[in-house]
């Protein structure tokens, strides 16, 4: 017997298998620069000379396509990290009862129509970095990515079903817990599979569910956590000061620009920041605006920023959403400069780098 992962509130429960496979693509993530595929490979042993629901379809291109668009349209409408456009690419092979399935392929069985959800589902691999939402049933993770899945699906499985049902293979875990109960602000969407919600009602195979940006985010910290994107909190903000110049006019040419930083899990720091450093005349000479960029990185705990740029240490105490800091830096002759940084927390996450 077989534990899946499914939409049935009613699950069968038994040994847990954890198939034994090579280290090649079940699901993918192929990233080209903001653009991210991620792609599902699937074996369908059953599949073959079957139609969908619609009476037209080959089946493995009705599955493909029903899923595909579902999930686009809502990665559409929610960029991960105000910056990446997911893409669901689903590669169904349509096979016989007799289909050899492929090492590096997820497998779904056919089952008949009206064989209903306790056949409905994946096999349950070991997930060895679980994250999602608390009291999940089953956890989000990259499981997935890292092994062949092994599940089943009746002919006639309704979309509902289906978009939930990818949605595990693309780093998703149950929204219910193990009673069956939605979790905490999750009514409505795809996850929840087969759970009674706050309102009492028990989610079918028919009952419309919405893909929302929570899911959406969800997907991309798993694909984070495989070290595919990377994204963190947003931190910007001006560089004020002046270079202070003796005998040039102005003796203190203005200096202004901006910082930018995301701030990672663990605190860890990346960014970069430019200023522009106003025209002067010293000596007869008059010497243009010159600009200077810069690469950021640091650690953000609590309390503070530590920071370093252009060699100089600057540290830059958190309060209430902003933190400032300024650095003398001494010069010879007369010379040197003083710059106040400031930064800003943003209400959105951003793309690093």
């Amino acid at each position: 017997m077989r534990r899946r992962v499914g939409i049935a509130a009613v699950v069968v429960v038994g040994a847990l298998v954890v198939p034994v496979v090579p280290a090649a693509a079940k699901t993918e993530a192929v990233v080209n620069g903001d653009d991210v595929t991620i792609k599902v490979h699937i074996d369908c042993v059953g599949c073959k000379g079957k139609t969908g629901p619609d009476g037209k379809t080959d089946l493995a291109t009705y599955w493909e396509k029903t899923a595909e668009k579902a999930w686009n349209d809502a990665f559409a409408k929610y960029p991960y990290c105000s910056k990446y456009k997911f893409t669901l690419d689903v590669d169904i092979k349509a096979g016989g009862d007799d289909f050899k399935v492929r090492a590096g392929r997820h497998r779904i069985l056919v089952g008949s129509p009206g064989s209903g959800l306790e056949q409905t589902g994946w096999d349950g691999a070991t997930e060895h970095s679980p994250g999602g939402l608390p009291g999940q049933r089953s956890p989000d993770g990259t499981r997935y990515y890292a092994n062949d899945g092994d599940g089943a699906m009746p002919s006639d499985v309704t979309p509902t079903v289906l978009v939930h049902e990818i949605g595990h293979v693309v780093g998703l875990g149950d929204d219910r817990d193990d009673n069956g109960n939605a979790l905490p602000g999750r009514d409505g969407t795809a996850m929840v599979g087969g759970a009674r919600q706050s309102d009492g009602t028990v989610v079918t195979p028919d009952t419309k569910l919405r893909i929302d940006k929570s899911l959406v985010d969800r997907i991309g910290k798993q694909l984070e956590n495989l070290g595919k994107l990377t994204c963190g909190v947003a931190w910007n903000g001006p560089i004020e000061g002046h270079v202070t110049a003796p005998g040039c006019s102005p003796a203190e040419i203005p200096v202004h620009g901006t910082l930018h930083v995301s701030v990672r899990e663990h605190g860890d720091v990346s960014g970069q920041g430019g200023w522009t450093e106003d025209g002067f005349s010293c000596g007869g000479q008059e010497v243009a605006p010159t600009t200077l960029a810069f690469a950021v990185t640091g650690h953000k705990s609590r309390d503070a920023f530590t920071l370093q740029l252009e060699g100089q240490a600057l540290q830059m105490p958190v309060r209430s959403g902003q933190a400032s800091g300024t650095v003398d830096v001494p010069g010879s002759g007369g010379y040197g400069s003083t710059l106040t940084f400031t930064l800003d927390r943003q209400a959105k996450k951003e793309a690093v780098g």
